[in-house]
């Protein structure tokens, strides 16, 4: 509905907003997974029936809740198990097997143990999935078979399911999926992130052929072929995850087993129990913190999360002298010598002044300032949503990414000095000098995104005929710029451009016209969105794109 609340927003306050934004409109509210009578008393008065229509849909997984807050007039469904069937089909669809008998000999009692729920089935295939010959199958039956009574509830069988399918993860992948605990229920999370943190964790290790990043991502990939993450973004190009949750018997399953090797400790809004004297992981979920207490508990601790906004959190760094990762927590990094990872977006300014974080990997912030005697070796991700100041002239070779550059910024020295470059974000508000034939130095640069003002001042986009050098470019954005439609078509010459993004842009001319010999041969992914252009027109486009 377009309405900005403030993160201090009290929940009476937040309640009238609601109130009055649906005040005179007909809405459709779904709101999922209601846990208690109280909670949906909590909100109930903010949907006023205007009698035109509006509803709202609410799903339980109990149900007296479902009981309790229906009118006579409302509509109740109530959601089967799934059939011996229907189980069946399911299960062989994640286990990658079917059509062999002696395979489903096995299986089919495992599915019948999963009592209909569809969650146990999927995590029961994905395990399966991994498992290629028949001993495999028998070994891994029987010890789930020697868990189960006849008395189990479908909760204790999923349960018993999701451990079992925890147990034969790889021993690195174990560590990966509990670090997913220390993000709240229901989280959505970005894979670009999770995968910096697993990295400045020490959670992944490269190999003589692959990268930390490779290596990580390739274990994402492996929590997806399990079915233990539940894809909520793809790539442009469909072949990556680009995020995902978790399902929360899943995440509570994490957070019991992370807490019970001492690795977590969350404090939740309405308060937690005293902190344990060790613990590596730290997850804020309360918008208002007592730092003195948990300060005496950092010694040992590691990573430190913040997620439920209110005021913001800034650590005292002498009392965190291990750690490796901050999330939305704000520090003077002076004696943070162990810190790999630093990313808030929820910090307005972030100031740096002495260098003593040598192995910093990745820093992202809303706003970076003095930045001056930034000179970190390790750095490999720099990112800024409002622009880098006092920009260095000088980066080790090791930096892949740079989010937030300004056009001045984008010099032949920076940019030849960088050989490693894969993905550059430049921000521009007054003109692009020679931002872009620089840019053309960057050859191993794979991800380009050109962001202008359109709302202040309709920029022209740049002479691009240089971007045709980088031969190793795959995905071009650009943002709120201003061109002429057949300014795109020397883009065609570029060997690798898979993803191309033309957002909130003004396009000149109302025809864009391809000619025979200007083939996007490798885009797999074409997006005009908010253009001012004409939809028939796109529609041409992609008619020649797939012939």
């Amino acid at each position: 509905m377009g309405v900005c609340v403030d993160s201090g927003t009290q929940e009476d306050q937040l309640a009238e907003q609601l109130y009055q934004n649906l005040m005179h409109q007909r809405y459709f509210v779904v709101i999922d997974d209601i846990w208690s009578i109280d909670a949906w008393n909590s909100v109930k008065a903010c949907f006023l029936d205007n009698a035109n229509g509006s509803q709202v849909l609410l799903t339980t997984r109990f149900a007296d809740v479902a009981t309790s807050i229906s009118f006579n007039n409302d509509f109740s469904h109530q959601t089967q198990l799934l059939d011996q069937t229907e189980s069946w089909n399911l299960f062989c669809e994640k286990a990658n097997k079917s059509g062999y008998a002696e395979f489903e000999a096995i299986g089919r009692p495992i599915v019948e143990k999963c009592k209909g729920l569809p969650l146990a089935i999927v995590v029961a295939g994905g395990l399966f999935s991994q498992l290629h010959t028949l001993d495999e199958w028998k070994n891994v039956a029987e010890v789930l078979n020697s868990y189960a009574t006849t008395t189990t509830t479908i909760d204790e069988e999923c349960s018993r399911i999701l451990s079992s399918s925890y147990n034969h993860l790889p021993h690195n992948l174990k560590a990966c999926i509990l670090y997913l605990s220390v993000f709240p229920e229901d989280e959505e999370i970005h894979v670009k992130e999770i995968v910096k943190l697993w990295v400045a964790e020490g959670l992944v290790k490269a190999s003589e052929d692959m990268s930390f990043d490779v290596v990580a991502r390739r274990g994402m990939q492996e929590l997806n072929d399990r079915n233990l993450i539940i894809l909520s973004q793809s790539s442009s190009c469909g072949r990556k995850v680009k995020a995902f949750r978790i399902h929360d018997l899943l995440h509570s399953f994490c957070v019991r087993e992370a807490k019970k090797e001492n690795l977590l400790h969350v404090v939740y809004q309405n308060g937690s129990s005293s902190p344990l004297k060790d613990f590596r992981w730290v997850s804020i979920q309360s918008e208002t913190v007592n730092g003195q207490t948990l300060y005496s508990s950092f010694k040992n601790c590691r990573s430190i999360f913040h997620f439920a906004g209110g005021e913001n959190i800034v650590l005292n760094s002498k009392f965190g002298g291990l750690l490796r990762v901050l999330y939305n927590i704000g520090c003077d990094m002076a004696y943070l010598v162990h810190l790999r990872c630093l990313l808030s977006s929820w910090l307005r300014f972030l100031t740096i002044s002495d260098p003593f974080s040598w192995n910093l990997q990745t820093l992202g912030a809303f706003s970076i300032h003095k930045m001056s005697f930034l000179e970190f070796p390790q750095l490999q991700h720099l990112r800024s949503s409002r622009g880098l100041s006092d920009f260095p002239i000088f980066f080790h070779q090791n930096l892949k990414s740079i989010c937030g550059l300004i056009p001045d910024q984008c010099t032949k020295e920076l940019l030849t000095n960088i050989p490693y470059l894969k993905k550059v974000k430049i921000r521009c508000e007054d003109g692009w000098s020679d931002c872009i034939n620089n840019v053309a130095y960057s050859h191993q640069l794979q991800t380009l995104h050109l962001f202008g003002r359109l709302l202040r001042r309709r920029l022209v986009i740049p002479n691009i005929n240089h971007l045709v050098c980088l031969k190793n470019l795959m995905r071009l954005r650009f943002t709120e710029l201003r061109f002429e439609w057949e300014v795109i078509n020397i883009l065609s010459k570029l060997p690798k451009l898979e993803v191309l993004r033309i957002n909130s842009c003004m396009c000149i001319g109302r025809v864009w016209k391809l000619l025979e010999k200007e083939n996007f041969d490798q885009l797999i992914y074409l997006e005009i969105s908010f253009a001012r252009c004409y939809g028939k027109q796109v529609l041409v486009i992609f008619q020649i794109l797939s012939a």
